[in-house]
């Protein structure tokens, strides 16, 4: 087959920008050697922060699951009137 030379180069590029690939055992290996250290944050916050940043993410947890709440209640009552005006 007479496919020209640009296909045979496209071909040639392809084999050598080949990447070598890890093994899954090479990764454990690495990660096994790798030293466990703990972990360490050089910044300190105060009780205060704590407490505004959990009220923060309270507060939005709460909000989202109203909203998820609300979308699958709205969802479900128009099901039941679709599959209630099909029956009937």
């Amino acid at each position: 087959m007479g496919f020209g030379g640009t296909t045979s180069a496209m071909i040639a590029s392809l084999k050598h920008n080949k990447r070598t690939r890890k093994t899954s055992f090479e990764k454990l290996e690495r990660f096994l050697k790798e030293d466990n250290n703990k972990l360490y944050f050089d910044k300190k916050s105060s009780k205060q922060d704590l407490e505004r940043i959990r009220k923060e993410t309270q507060k939005e947890q709460r909000i989202s699951f109203l909203k998820n709440a609300l979308s699958f209640v709205l969802v479900a009552v128009i099901l039941i009137y679709v599959i209630g005006f099909v029956i009937f």
